[in-house]
């Protein structure tokens, strides 16, 4: 088993092709996407951002990311740990026990908060 659970969205792939997380954080909430990397010999993730936006560079589509609150990263964790308990409770339920996350022994460049795309200046929360 890989190290790392990683959940990413490169513009480049179509939509439906993606490895994205959606999350609901409250009840009756819509889903929002959020790029994490989830430690599986820990149970923790390591790094969650919440995608911002999508603003245009030189015409070509460009994502930026924030952030994700500790208590937000926290339900993420949650959320992933309990979706592994179902996968490992009823495999033939659950065939993809990775929920079409990445599997990795490597940290994404990303993953180091400082090298995560940076929110524009005028679209800053």
């Amino acid at each position: 088993m890989a190290r790392y659970l990683v959940s990413d969205f490169p513009l480049e792939a179509h939509e439906f092709e993606n490895n994205l997380w959606h999350h609901i954080f409250e009840r009756g909430g819509g889903e929002t996407p959020v790029r994490f990397v989830y430690d599986t010999q820990n149970e923790e993730i390591v790094v969650a951002l919440v995608r911002g936006g999508v603003t245009l560079k030189d015409g070509e589509p460009e994502e930026w990311w924030a952030e994700l609150s500790p208590d937000g990263a926290h339900d993420v964790q949650e959320s992933v740990r309990d979706n592994r308990g179902l996968a490992e409770q009823a495999p033939n339920l659950y065939p993809d026990a990775t929920f079409g996350l990445i599997e990795t022994d490597e940290l994404p460049d990303w993953a180091g908060v400082t090298n995560a795309p940076a929110a524009p200046s005028s679209l800053a929360p």
